[in-house]
């Protein structure tokens, strides 16, 4: 690249702004959190309770179910219906667990539990990581168990939307994550805390 094609490039105002974002302080980035499975869990986890301190309600869980539903992959689901219909219904009476032991000591990234609808969102998390044998299943069957009488979703959430190797499992990636992200900094601003606000952004940049 020649010089004069360099000082085009300073004085573009995309590039600026791209560099900008890139170059901007960012406590997730220094802390490296993109590398950690476990890190996005909590970040998830704290999104998805609609109890907690960010204000949002259960504006993030609300929008996370409708991605389920408008994912074509997931439209063969026989569940698909069901998981329209909670829509229906307020989701503020759901509680978000963390790390939940299975009788072979494996460990359910999240559990999101509501006792009023009977509904269980059981989300195994995989971020540049891949299933063990049987994890799934293992999964499922614990909750199934566990949860008798409750309608149970589970979600296989990657990076790409890597097919489960059970067939029981709604698809989600971290592009539809992030997709949430980006809608809730455009039009949630005004209910947001500045600190909140600024996580979040962070966290979409990440």
């Amino acid at each position: 690249m020649e010089i004069q094609d360099l000082f085009e490039l300073e004085n573009d105002a995309t590039f600026q702004q791209l560099n900008q974002q890139v170059s901007s302080f960012n406590t997730l980035k220094i802390l490296k959190l993109e590398n950690h499975e476990i890190r996005h869990s909590n970040i998830l986890a704290w999104l998805f309770n609609p109890k907690e301190n960010h204000g949002l309600r259960d504006y993030f869980l609300r929008k996370m179910i409708e991605h389920l539903v408008l994912m074509d992959e997931n439209s063969n689901n026989l569940q698909y219906q069901i998981v329209g219909e909670i829509l229906n219904h307020s989701l503020m009476d759901s509680y978000v667990y963390r790390e939940v032991k299975t009788e072979r000591n494996r460990f359910i990234d999240l559990l999101i539990v509501n006792q009023k609808l009977k509904s269980i969102f059981l989300i195994e998390n995989k971020f540049y990581s891949t299933e063990s044998e049987n994890q799934l299943d293992d999964y499922l069957n614990f909750i199934q168990e566990t949860y008798k009488d409750f309608t149970i979703i589970p979600i296989y959430l990657t990076l790409d939307g890597e097919e489960p190797s059970n067939y029981q499992y709604f698809i989600l990636t971290y592009g539809q994550i992030q997709s949430i992200l980006h809608t809730v900094l455009m039009l949630n601003r005004d209910q947001l805390s500045d600190s909140v606000y600024k996580f979040i952004e962070d966290y979409n940049q990440v």
